[in-house]
């Protein structure tokens, strides 16, 4: 059997050594750079005031720490929400084309360092590596299904129809502004991507805090954004804990819009929190039990392997 085209999270089948030893080498890069620590980015500049830092372990092996990072605070998110607010218009100006150029960029970028990415996921989340590997080809697939939605709307302006001769209806939407994206851990790459790509593809500008779990896959992200040609402030990374800066970046009178995952409790806070005066798109996925109906027609060895693999 030759080696599967493309890991999904469904791969079972096919020839997977070489996918084996490509992992292989890239654990052992990732376990090599261990243990620096890292700045986050504001404006496109790297940020470290000193201090305690965040300390990343592994799950795996809580005494391996992969990365010390700067800890950002309340002042930080101040001055990261001006960055994205400085940045937006420009964003927003550049014709929808040439945003899509540099997003889908980001989305190659993904594919060629693709078993990095999931060997950094293998050892930051505790992922089997098949999942690793699924979740970095889902933010890639992810970024491109947000370019896609913009094309097939073409940039969302659309002609109307008229109901006189001497009128000419359009409808055209603008992006918000600035949207918060806050991520989980538990698939830290494409949830990351997705709800990124998918407030810049349309205009907006980004402060982005990764869990305080995976600030290292977070790194990444932006270094691939910063690396396709993101315009400096466009996309912002603030590392830090959940209590200090979660709640101060989606209560900020400066961002427009919040998108996050992660549990109900904190969701509906969240939403209720933006419910009032001048509502605020909120956009929110939050913990379930992940409920599998099996039917007597059922493959009863493929549902029970699919029920296995999806509680891990």
């Amino acid at each position: 059997m030759t080696a599967p085209a493309k890991i999904t999270y469904t791969s079972t089948s096919g020839d997977l050594n070489e996918f084996h030893h490509r992992f292989d080498v890239a654990l052992e890069t990732v376990r090599t750079a261990a243990g620096a620590r890292h700045p986050f980015y504001i404006a496109g500049d790297a940020v470290d005031h000193g201090g305690e830092p965040l300390i990343d372990r592994s799950p795996i092996d809580t005494s391996v720490v992969l990365a010390r990072f700067a800890v950002a605070g309340l002042a930080d998110v101040d001055r990261a929400v001006a960055a994205a607010r400085s940045a937006q218009p420009g964003w927003a100006r550049l014709p929808w084309r040439e945003r899509l150029v540099l997003l889908r960029r980001g989305a190659t970028l993904i594919r060629e360092r693709k078993y990095e990415l999931a060997a950094l996921m293998r050892l930051e989340v505790g992922k089997s590596r098949l999942e690793a590997m699924g979740d970095a080809e889902e933010s890639a697939d992810l970024i491109d299904y947000y370019c896609a939605q913009v094309e097939d709307a073409d940039g969302f302006v659309r002609p109307m129809g008229r109901v006189t001769p001497v009128e000419r209806n359009t409808d055209v939407l603008r992006p918000y502004g600035v949207f918060a994206c806050i991520a989980p851990f538990n698939f830290p790459l494409a949830l990351s991507a997705g709800m990124s790509s998918a407030a810049l593809a349309v205009g907006n500008a980004v402060v982005y805090k990764p869990a305080e779990d995976t600030p290292l896959t977070g790194l990444r992200l932006y270094e691939i954004y910063r690396d396709a040609g993101l315009p400096a402030g466009v996309f912002n990374l603030l590392v830090g804990h959940r209590d200090a800066i979660g709640d101060p970046l989606w209560q900020h009178p400066g961002v427009d819009g919040v998108v996050f995952t992660g549990s109900k409790a904190v969701g509906m806070r969240i939403h209720t929190g933006l419910s009032g005066g001048w509502i605020k798109p909120c956009l929110l996925e939050l913990g379930g039990k992940n409920a599998a109906i099996v039917m007597p027609s059922a493959d009863l060895d493929a549902a029970a392997e699919g029920v296995m693999r999806s509680a891990f």
